[in-house]
């Protein structure tokens, strides 16, 4: 009986075993192939749809805030959002590590921030009617004597 169970256990070993190789080999032929489940065909074809799509999001923009007469700040906003939102898109396709994108979009980031954030410095003041006081009206007492501001 015991040789029958350390025959078993041996065989369960050696199957064991060659399982375990055959794992290390399929991951030995493996390690050529890129880390990115895609093509390279189908990455260029993202990669080129984006840039088309973020070309025409960046010309209708321009369109529109050009029959609007925006401000040079509105333009500014909407074209860098677009710009940026479209990079950060490709880049992501594209497929680089996540240490190099990081501080890319790091820094796409911080554009972003500074373009939504900034404010402009609005004119109110000049916009608003300046409220002004009724001219004051000179009494038959003034004179020019310094007034004394001394009392009793």
């Amino acid at each position: 009986m015991t040789a029958r169970v350390l025959s078993a256990s041996t065989a369960s070993v050696d199957a064991l075993m060659k399982a375990q190789n055959d794992f290390n080999a399929a991951m030995a032929s493996n390690a050529e192939l890129p880390q990115q489940g895609w093509s390279p065909d189908l990455i260029k074809l993202l990669a080129l749809s984006l840039l088309a799509f973020t070309l025409c999001s960046l010309i209708i923009s321009a369109v529109l805030l050009w029959r609007s007469r925006a401000t040079s700040v509105q333009v500014l906003r909407t074209m860098g959002v677009i710009s940026i939102l479209g990079f950060s898109a490709l880049l992501l396709v594209v497929g680089y590590s996540n240490e190099q994108l990081t501080p890319i979009i790091g820094l796409f980031g911080a554009i972003a921030g500074y373009l939504l954030g900034k404010d402009s410095p609005a004119p109110l003041a000049a916009t608003l009617p300046r409220e002004t006081s009724p001219p004051i009206e000179q009494s038959s007492t003034y004179t020019d004597k310094p007034v004394d501001k001394s009392f009793p």
